[in-house]
């Protein structure tokens, strides 16, 4: 990923398992304070179902657009649309979200 992208690795868990530095500033959270957390706390509970269902299907490998709002800070919201793409890393199966 390059630095400027928006960018989360998840896994079938919604768990996120790596963030980029742009992700950092831009959510305005540590990497510690989400790595290991639910990507779907990030957003607002009605799109959580969209959410839930463009990732099974980017789970079986069908590449999908969602535009969805997330709360970057304290009440405050942004709307993005997110990108999802399968990979292998490290022989685990982790789903990359590049939001934009």
């Amino acid at each position: 990923m390059y630095e400027e992208d928006i960018g989360f690795l998840i896994d079938q868990d919604c768990r996120i398992e790596g963030v980029t530095d742009r992700a950092l500033v831009v959510m305005k959270e540590s990497r510690d304070g989400l790595v290991g957390g639910n990507i779907t706390r990030l957003m607002r509970q009605n799109a959580q179902e969209d959410f839930s269902n463009v990732l099974k299907q980017a789970w079986k490998g069908i590449t999908h657009h969602l535009a969805v709002s997330m709360i970057i800070s304290e009440g405050a919201e942004r709307e993005f649309d997110m990108k999802f793409t399968r990979l292998m890393v490290s022989g685990k199966r982790l789903l990359l979200v590049i939001l934009s």
